[in-house]
């Protein structure tokens, strides 16, 4: 019987199992032929399914995790500091920075996460590279294809909490920010006024324009001061109440009753001036923006819900300089929520290239070269709009995605073949070494007149 077979004619049974299958097109069962299940066994284990997560993925997910923790957590606090340092730097007391924190915290989360994973890719793809383990596993025969194909549930979950911070909590965090600006402001002048300092204004053109107040109450400036200088010149201007508003132009300050005083350039001008130097009121309502950070809501696309930036962007420009403004900025901000969540991918590949391709003792120029571009991808154009935010331009997409094509390309070069790439790379640096000192050569001897011939 079958049943009972020798260990010696197994192997002929394995190969009797295998013709019957064939014969049977695999469709019917061993078990139906009279052919045990544990003879059969080898139909299932000649060619295995590779499990899902095997043990490298396991390593290189828990390095690139790990890595990626503690460069996130480090970028977050060096934007939280660095933010928190300039506003403090305009005379804001700690206490009052508060309310800004959990916008500002958003801000750092939606700005650390692609910093924090390209680094992270970076250093354990180029310590892999650099440790000789790439080599080892070249030559069990696993290529570094399947190191990369491992960081891909990581790059997708980048790339999926990229899409939720750029659509979802940056708007929010966005009009948070805008909305507490005005609030940091009015704190800092509360300040100012206690400490009878002058309030800086944003528009003062090289600290010409100064501007003192008695008493501060809400919203309410009393007895308020503004004093512009002009060579030998002084104009002083006095409100005796005196409203600031947060609005297209920013935080504003708004005298309906505004006095025009006339003082010689030597005499100082403080809070207790005398009134009895008035020359005469100003007609008409005033106003002065001294903070244009502090936008209103209603104004700023880039604290807009996606859907309704995206009807800003399809009703189009207008002639209207407003409208245009609102139009642009829109038009900036739609393109970076579809950048920010598709450059994950692209920065990975990079980073993941230049980490293979140019493994090293030192990892600090890779670093820097990645943070550069991943902090700097949209600076262009940002810049650009923000420079002519009221007139007609390009589209901000030129600035954005074909760099962004030109880092994809070169990633995937890169991670395609790293030694190859190396090559071309070495080589490149060679012949440019050596244009370089192509002028230095000494010149060849020439057989003159006067030459000795040898």
């Amino acid at each position: 019987m079958v049943g009972a077979a020798a260990p010696g004619n197994e192997r002929v049974l394995h190969l009797f199992c295998l013709s019957t299958s064939q014969l049977l097109n695999l469709s019917t069962p061993l078990s139906a032929v009279g052919i045990p299940p544990a003879l059969g066994h080898h139909r299932q284990c000649r060619h295995p399914k590779p499990p899902v997560i095997t043990t490298l993925s396991r390593h290189v997910l828990a390095r690139v995790g790990g890595r990626f923790i503690a460069l996130f957590l480090a970028f977050v606090g060096v934007f939280l500091g660095g933010q928190f340092t300039l506003i403090m730097a305009k005379g804001i007391p700690p206490e009052a920075c508060l309310p800004v924190l959990e916008s500002t915290l958003l801000l750092a989360v939606s700005l650390a996460l692609p910093l924090g994973l390209t680094t992270a890719i970076l250093l354990v793809c180029g310590a892999l590279a650099r440790d000789g383990e790439i080599r080892a596993l070249a030559a069990g025969g696993i290529s570094h294809l399947r190191v990369l194909r491992a960081l891909a549930p990581l790059v997708l979950a980048g790339v999926i909490g990229s899409a939720v911070l750029a659509h979802v909590i940056m708007p929010q965090a966005m009009a948070g920010w805008r909305e507490n600006q005005g609030r940091l402001f009015k704190a800092a002048v509360a300040r100012y006024v206690a400490k009878r300092e002058a309030i800086p204004i944003e528009e003062a053109g090289g600290g010409q324009v100064r501007i003192w107040a008695r008493a501060v109450a809400g919203n309410t400036l009393s007895d308020l001061y503004l004093v512009q200088r002009d060579g030998d010149h002084v104009l002083t201007l006095f409100s005796p109440t005196t409203q600031w508003t947060a609005g297209p132009q920013g935080l504003v300050l708004q005298a309906p009753k505004l006095h025009l005083l006339r003082m010689p350039a030597e005499s100082a001008v403080g809070a207790g001036a005398d009134r009895s130097v008035l020359a005469g009121e100003i007609a008409g309502y005033t106003s002065w923006p001294i903070s244009r950070s502090a936008k209103g809501e209603s104004e700023s696309p880039d604290g807009m819900p996606t859907a309704q930036v995206l009807a800003l962007v399809r009703a189009g420009p207008s002639a209207d300089p407003k409208q245009r403004n609102v139009y642009n900025n829109a038009r900036l901000s739609l393109h970076l929520r579809l950048f920010l969540p598709l450059s994950i991918v692209v920065f990975a590949l990079l980073a993941a290239g230049i980490g293979l391709t140019f493994a090293a003792t030192d990892n600090l120029i890779g670093v820097l070269l990645v943070v550069a571009l991943v902090a700097l991808s949209a600076l262009p154009a940002i810049q650009y709009v923000k420079t002519q935010v009221d007139h007609p331009h390009a589209s901000p997409g030129w600035l954005l995605w074909p760099p962004a094509l030109v880092c994809l390309l070169t990633g995937i070069w890169l991670c395609r073949d790293p030694l190859a790439a190396r090559r071309h790379v070495d080589a490149a640096l060679a012949r440019l070494r050596w244009r370089r000192r192509a002028p230095a050569s000494p010149p060849s001897t020439s057989s003159g007149a006067g030459g000795d011939g040898r």
